[in-house]
């Protein structure tokens, strides 16, 4: 059962004294006995331990910062790193690595400390000087997942499990499928987070070339008979649709960066 402990620690830095930064400690407290549960072959445990810590990495630079600019692009960064998080979770689940009520806790988690950021950075937006009494929504459910490519991408790592290419492939030949499948899904998750629209276009530019980069592999491994030609073929259709989406979308931040 995934359960939220309380995390017992001494608090000598005013950042720990924020509501959001026990709650997302806690959180990965909380975390590491599902994730240990994944196979390290598979790249969202990288991603997801690379992510957790430095969305409380980044909170903590966040809140050390004095100049406002410089406060927000931090607590960007962090809230970017609890979406790749969330994204993380979203593939263990189209993995089956995560039980489906397993991976509604710990989103539910994320979303709680991620409208607990943006009502931080909110705040010091107003000048305010203390995190207390701030009102945080209760909706658990991110924007990026209203996302038809998001959701696009999940449908990739779905058929990529369904079609069992961790039992046909070398661990090795795995990683170079597994990682770029991982990048596309994690970079709009996270893009999503950034708020500058040059961020935001560059994000969907690493998960455009993620997608190409896949596509390549894929059609190399079918040729090689190392996985099922059409099952590869479906991804590679998903994978084209992927492309056009992300490339519109990276145009689209890149021409409001523009005006």
């Amino acid at each position: 059962m995934y359960n939220y402990g309380d995390a017992d620690c001494m608090k000598t830095f005013s950042f720990q004294n924020l509501r959001v930064y026990g709650d997302l400690t806690r959180f990965l407290a909380a975390s590491e006995e599902q994730v240990a549960k994944w196979d390290r072959s598979h790249a969202i445990v990288d991603h997801f331990y690379r992510a957790s810590e430095g969305a409380v990495v980044c909170l903590a630079e966040a809140c050390r910062h004095h100049d406002l600019a410089a406060k927000q692009q931090a607590a960007d960064c962090s809230a970017g790193s609890i979406l790749e998080c969330a994204g993380c979770v979203d593939i263990a689940r189209a993995k089956s690595l995560s039980e489906a009520n397993v991976v509604v806790a710990m989103k539910q988690a994320l979303g709680v400390v991620f409208r607990q950021l943006m009502a931080l950075k909110h705040s010091w937006k107003r000048a305010e000087v203390r995190e207390d009494g701030a009102e945080y929504g209760t909706v658990y459910v991110f924007n990026h997942e209203r996302l038809e490519v998001y959701q696009l991408g999940l449908r990739v790592h779905e058929k990529l499990a369904s079609i069992k290419i961790f039992d046909r492939l070398s661990r090795g030949d795995f990683r170079r499928l597994d990682e770029p499948a991982t990048s596309l899904l994690l970079n709009i998750a996270e893009g999503n987070g950034r708020f500058a629209h040059h961020d935001h276009s560059r994000f969907l530019d690493i998960a455009n070339q993620a997608t190409t980069k896949l596509a390549a592999r894929l059609e190399v491994c079918a040729l090689r008979g190392a996985i099922d030609k059409n099952g590869a073929g479906e991804v590679v259709e998903m994978l084209v649709s992927i492309d056009r989406m992300t490339a519109r979308l990276a145009q689209n931040w890149k021409e409001k960066g523009a005006e």
